[in-house]
């Protein structure tokens, strides 16, 4: 439900951004057009709205010069209508197009459900949803069904709980910091979870309402001026997300402390997606490639030498440098044979029950690189930029874990590696052997973490007050301080990749040189720019499908001993 004096904010919008894809194609609904006084006054009613139509109108000129086809303008629609337009669009979707749905009017939540109310509601009962409203479930299902390459829902309305909803804290609104944050700036009830490559984009947090406007006489909502601020920047979507709510959200803060808006609005998201993606229109996208400067495309050099493995056993931090395909340098360290405790105390603060301890013996010492693996180094390999970010001594993420196997097989098959040795990802206890470098503590530097000592979100510090500041962005590699035995950035920047499978709950795996085969995810390690300080732990897991890619993501080599599993 909406208030009928400040018009609505509309809800951020993703498009995909990779080359040579199929049809973009848009759904646009605006709906201003509810009963001004009729409703059920014993539950509360629908009101008149000014903005939604305009707002409509916005995003259809922004769709259309990113490369969109619209369908026919759809404004003022009932639930049937919409169901109808639906229909429709879906019937001119083809597998392999990227499709992109939005909705602004009134909405209303139920059991986690958000549901876009048709011009024919009239009060904000549950029982009234589904005859005056549109789930988002049921359109996301819809959606589905096609087999795109990528699709949106933006859904720009409130997302108040219907009236006669029994509130239980611990089942229906409980509100939890999602680990793997899409918005980065404000925490969100649960909702219901997309299907895979769909992304859901709320104007507002779960509960919660949005405003017509931020100030007398306006036309847009604060987003739609975020978004047209941002729409040419060229970002891919979670940085954009990230400007578009903060310019939000700090806009009605403002207007709050005024007494011009009823609440603060912090937009979020849920879903994931394998695509990176931006607003540019696929031209402009190829414009971009084209104008890469040098440091963004290695230049090839003649291969060189393989070098040779120390003939000594080295120490703990000892240095190795093998010189890649392409003439770029990849740093390494060494991790001795040993044994030590992996997973973290019961009394460690914020950690979580798969992070239960157990014994690890590895018998076998082995390199790890010195930093993650930078985009110089994966372009001078594989001659390919797939990073969100630009800079040649950035880490390179958008890389999944099989783009990551690939780049250690292309290593391996052209003969650099010393002697003796193979370029593999690490096992999850060659990944937490080597960033605790013989420490027990939380992290290898202390039992606390601020982001003066490695990259993430400064507003969450980890055992201490103190905040620092967040840059929203991977930094270049080895900028902080390093662990005892050399290696840089094992806490944040970007989550690196390990060998490990898991499940999503399964704990560790001791013994000795221990490699998990359960489950059909790939272990992460170390957090990232954009974690929290407790998820930069040096027991912290993640997991995800070994093809999915995000700008959170990246991996970092070791060189392992030949005949190693």
């Amino acid at each position: 439900m909406k208030t009928a004096f400040f018009p609505l904010l509309i809800g951020t919008l993703l498009l995909p951004f990779a080359l040579n894809a199929g049809e973009r194609r848009a759904l646009v609904i605006g709906n201003n057009s509810y009963p001004a006084v009729l409703g059920k006054p014993e539950t509360g009613t629908f009101g008149k709205l000014d903005t939604c139509v305009n707002d409509a109108g916005v995003m259809r000129d922004l769709l259309a010069k990113a490369g969109f086809k619209l369908e026919p303008e759809a404004n003022n629609l009932s639930r049937a209508a919409m169901v109808v337009a639906l229909t429709q669009f879906a019937k001119n979707l083809k597998e392999g197009d990227e499709a992109l749905i939005y909705f602004a009017g009134h909405g209303m939540e139920f059991r986690k459900n958000v549901y876009m109310m048709g011009t024919n509601a009239l009060g904000i009962l549950d029982t009234d949803l589904d005859s005056e409203g549109l789930s988002e479930a049921a359109v996301t299902e819809k959606l589905a069904q096609k087999k795109l390459k990528l699709a949106i829902l933006i859904l720009d309305c409130c997302r108040e709980k219907a009236a006669n909803e029994t509130f239980f804290e611990d089942t229906l609104v409980v509100r939890s910091r999602m680990k793997n944050r899409s918005s980065g700036n404000s925490e969100d009830a649960a909702t219901v979870t997309p299907p895979p490559d769909i992304l859901v984009g709320y104007a507002t947090s779960g509960g919660r309402l949005t405003n017509d406007a931020l100030n007398k006489g306006d036309k847009n909502g604060p987003l739609v001026v975020a978004l047209k601020k941002h729409w040419d920047s060229g970002k891919v979507f979670e940085l954009m997300w990230k400007d578009v709510s903060n310019d939000v959200e700090d806009a009605s803060k403002v207007s709050v402390a005024a007494g011009l808006a009823q609440e603060i609005q912090r937009p979020s998201m849920y879903g994931s997606t394998r695509q990176n993606f931006s607003f540019m229109a696929p031209p402009q996208q190829s414009a971009l490639v084209a104008k890469m400067t040098p440091s963004q495309r290695i230049t090839p050099v003649s291969p060189v030498s393989p070098p040779v493995a120390p003939s000594t056993i080295p120490s703990a931090g000892d240095s190795m440098s093998v010189t890649l395909p392409g003439g770029v340098a990849m740093k390494f360290r060494y991790c001795p044979v040993g044994s030590f405790t992996m997973g973290s105390p019961i009394t460690e603060a914020d950690r979580s029950e798969d992070e239960k301890q157990v014994r690890v013996t590895l018998t076998q010492g082995y390199w790890m690189a010195e930093t993650e693996c930078t985009q110089a180094q994966w372009e001078a390999v594989m001659r390919t930029s797939p990073s969100g970010f630009s800079g040649a001594q950035l880490p390179v993420e958008s890389v999944s874990y099989e783009d990551a196997e690939a780049f250690m097989e292309k290593v391996n098959a052209s003969g650099v590696v010393p002697a003796g040795l193979r370029l593999s990802l690490p096992t999850e206890a060659q990944w937490e052997y080597a960033c605790r470098a013989g420490t027990t503590t939380a992290t290898a530097l202390g039992d606390s973490l601020t982001a003066n000592q490695a990259n993430f979100d400064g507003n969450y510090p980890y055992g201490i007050t103190r905040k620092e500041a967040y840059l929203e962005r991977t930094t270049a590699v080895g900028s902080y301080e390093p662990n005892g035995w050399g290696l840089k950035d094992m806490h944040g920047n970007v989550y690196e990749w390990c060998m490990d499978s898991w499940d999503g709950s399964s704990s560790m795996v001791g013994e000795v040189d221990p490699v998990s085969k359960t489950g059909s995810y790939r272990v992460n390690r170390g957090g990232s720019w954009g974690s929290h300080g407790q998820e930069c732990r040096s027991a912290n897991r993640q997991g995800n499908p070994p093809d999915s890619q995000n700008i959170y993501r990246g991996f970092r080599p070791a060189a392992v001993p030949a005949g190693a599993k």
